[in-house]
């Protein structure tokens, strides 16, 4: 039988083209999506970080339930990198199960330090945090001092000036990352400025400590 271009063959042949053209679309589309690469959880598992950050960037545009579980064992990596990326993604999710998130991942002592002072800090970005959660890890002594530095640097971007004395008291820290984001948020909170230096030890700055705690108490946020 001989097709004819004028009649419902030529119909069909249109509707197979059409059709071929919509799966290559379909194909395309899938693998600019990854369908056909490693899946999520293989290159969570993988050994190369590259692979790794690619999964927690899949994982970050998902909006899947299982998300957070998934985030969490990779915010528990060994490779500090990779911890702290893993966290970030939550800050990339403002929502109060993020934020409860952050703050279960800051309170577990058995998750690296690297990523509970991440959840510190990225506990700031959000405007509805409670403060308290910062500031009980700034004044734990027995807080591993990385996570008390991202403590700092928490109330630094949360800006609140409930937080000053437990910021003041941290200029005396003993570690110099505190002492330098203790400072920041200050200053963040001040229009003044003083000559401390967070790289210097406390005792011998012990006058421009006085200084800024003089002038804080005569802004009423410091007793």
């Amino acid at each position: 039988m001989q097709l004819s271009f004028f009649g419902p063959e030529r119909s069909k042949i249109a509707w197979i083209l059409a059709a071929a053209v919509l799966l290559v679309a379909v194909v395309i589309a899938m693998w600019q999506l990854g369908a056909f690469d490693a899946s999520t959880d293989d290159l969570a598992a993988s050994s190369d970080r590259q692979d790794r950050q690619k999964a927690i960037d899949r994982l970050a545009e998902s909006g899947s339930s299982a998300v957070a579980d998934k985030l969490k064992k990779l915010a528990s990596h060994s490779d500090p990198w990779t911890a702290r990326y893993a966290v970030r993604a939550f800050g990339d999710r403002r929502s109060d199960d993020s934020r409860r998130a952050l703050a279960n991942i800051l309170n577990d002592r058995r998750m690296p330090p690297a990523a509970r002072a991440e959840a510190a800090d990225v506990i700031g970005k959000f405007e509805d945090a409670d403060p308290a959660v910062l500031t009980r890890t700034l004044t734990d002594t027995d807080e591993d001092p990385q996570v008390r530095a991202g403590a700092a640097k928490g109330l630094a971007r949360l800006k609140e000036p409930a937080t000053i004395p437990q910021l003041s008291a941290a200029l005396e820290d003993p570690s110099e990352d505190v002492r330098k984001w203790a400072i920041t948020a200050i200053h963040k909170m001040v229009t003044r400025r003083y000559p401390y230096d967070p790289a210097k030890p406390p005792q011998q700055q012990e006058e421009v400590i006085e200084r800024i705690r003089t002038y804080l108490r005569s802004c009423g946020v410091l007793q």
